[in-house]
């Protein structure tokens, strides 16, 4: 096995441990932990050839951050019930944060719409809070802690009562 593969190998094995949003930065930190003393530059070939394998999924929709998140295809609850959302046209970001903790972006078009996501992930109407423009709430699905987020007006507390 050469150093690349062992640097994919360490790094995959720590993305699989943790989850969530890998920045350059966080494989670097965490192949440090691993006893490895990588440059910039093999992180982010590391992070690329997992993406290529398809292990890895890269997000760069904002010009001045890019992450990676473990490929839905990986075996855990919280990546199965986001390759299942992704089916959604209202889902903005799925994001497997661990096994089994799971953050849904959405932007519904509509409230019915946005009543489909509280009653999908078991949240009641009186369960959204606002932080700021977004409206929060937190659910479960299948074993699987939801935190939802709804990024339009609809979502908004004061807009839900009919």
């Amino acid at each position: 096995m050469t150093t690349d593969e062992f640097v994919c190998a360490a790094l995959l094995s720590a993305v699989r441990a943790q989850l969530g949003e890998w920045t350059t930065r966080r494989a670097t930190r965490a192949l440090r932990d691993c006893g490895f003393t990588p440059q910039r530059a093999t992180v982010r070939q590391a992070l690329h050839t997992l993406t290529e394998r398809g292990q890895l999924i890269q997000h760069d929709n904002d010009s001045n951050r890019r992450y990676f998140t473990l490929s839905p295809t990986e075996d855990t609850p919280a990546a199965r019930l986001a390759e299942a959302a992704r089916t959604q046209p209202d889902l903005r970001t799925a994001v497997a944060d661990d096994a089994t903790t799971l953050t849904l972006t959405v932007q519904p078009r509509s409230r019915d719409c946005w009543d489909w996501w509280l009653a999908h992930v078991g949240v009641p109407r009186d369960g959204v809070t606002l932080q700021g423009p977004v409206a929060v709430a937190t659910g479960h699905r299948g074993g699987v802690t939801v935190h939802l987020r709804g990024i339009s007006s609809v979502c908004r507390p004061s807009e839900m009562t009919r």
